[in-house]
């Protein structure tokens, strides 16, 4: 990943920070990808409350309280902030698959 960072910045910090938290944006791809397509395939069948809801609680009340303390609290810094973030992913994503499921077995 280094000569990709490089391409953007020389400053020693930027590549510091850059490699830190790339590994962590590319699972955060993954899950990205996975949420959204789970939305749509939701929203396509009429579900929009309870994705929305899904959204609302993993972002609000999981992802951002967890970003902020794992950046300022736990010294994490940027790095933190996109676990936050991932972890919301993760989580949204799953309760996603999980309505799907219960959706498709007819309830």
């Amino acid at each position: 990943p280094e000569p990709l960072v490089r391409m953007y910045s020389r400053e020693p910090a930027v590549i510091a920070i850059a490699l830190s938290v790339l590994p962590v944006a590319a699972m955060f791809q993954v899950f990205d990808g996975a949420q959204v397509m789970l939305f749509g395939v939701l929203r396509g069948a009429g579900d929009v409350e309870v994705p929305t809801v899904a959204n609302l609680v993993a972002y609000w009340m999981i992802g951002i309280p967890l970003g902020g303390w794992l950046a300022f609290s736990a010294g994490l810094g940027p790095r933190g902030v996109w676990l936050g973030l991932l972890v919301s992913l993760v989580c949204v994503s799953s309760l996603l698959a999980l309505r799907l499921r219960w959706l498709s077995r007819g309830h």
